[in-house]
């Protein structure tokens, strides 16, 4: 999911349409854009791969 909301307002959005589980870790698998831009190449490529969240981009 990509959306232009806050990334606590995403994440529970997520939750409640079944991307994410009520209390999964969201680490590696959610990025606001500033976390996003804050990461190297390699990492973004990574969090292309596997993410199922960006909020704020």
């Amino acid at each position: 999911m990509i959306t232009g909301d806050n990334k606590n307002t995403a994440e529970a959005i997520c939750r409640r349409i079944g991307i994410f589980k009520e209390s999964q870790d969201t680490r590696g698998l959610a990025f606001s854009g500033r976390e996003f831009d804050d990461l190297s190449v390699e990492e973004q490529s990574e969090a292309c791969r596997h993410a199922k969240m960006f909020a704020r981009v």
